[in-house]
């Protein structure tokens, strides 16, 4: 078999196998959280049903404190448009801090949110709990 040949196989191969993972329905609206298990966020479509929003709806009472409790049914973000497939970027807010922000739906199962000040990122992955 020659050269050219193998890797069209192999490429063939490669795509066959993934076709499983492109084919996967991805739907970000739903309820989610954190791996710690200490808060939920519904996300839903809004806006002009492109865009995104993420509205805080439980705190695991062990950690409600003062400082957290005003977020309870308050945005995480709002309104975050499409930037690619399953992927919204805009401001998110970060402990009462509007900041930049990127939010990507990795499976059906799993979603990430990325926000960045200045140079300082963090990511948070949330797990879906109940679909909406």
């Amino acid at each position: 078999m020659n050269k050219f040949a193998k890797i069209c196989g192999a490429t063939a191969l490669a795509v066959s196998m993934s076709m499983p993972a492109m084919a996967e329905t991805m739907n970000p609206e739903g309820v989610w959280q954190p791996g710690n298990k200490e808060s939920r966020y519904e996300i839903s479509y809004c806006g002009n049903g492109a865009q995104l929003c993420a509205l805080v709806k439980w705190i695991d009472p062990a950690f409600v404190n003062d400082d957290n409790r005003k977020f309870i049914n308050t945005y995480l973000f709002s309104e975050l448009p499409p930037s690619g497939r399953n992927k919204w970027r805009g401001t998110i807010s970060f402990q009462g801090r509007k900041i930049s922000g990127v939010v990507k739906q990795l499976s059906s199962e799993k979603l990430s949110v990325r926000a960045c000040l200045l140079f300082l990122c963090e990511e948070v992955l949330l797990d879906r709990v109940a679909d909406k």
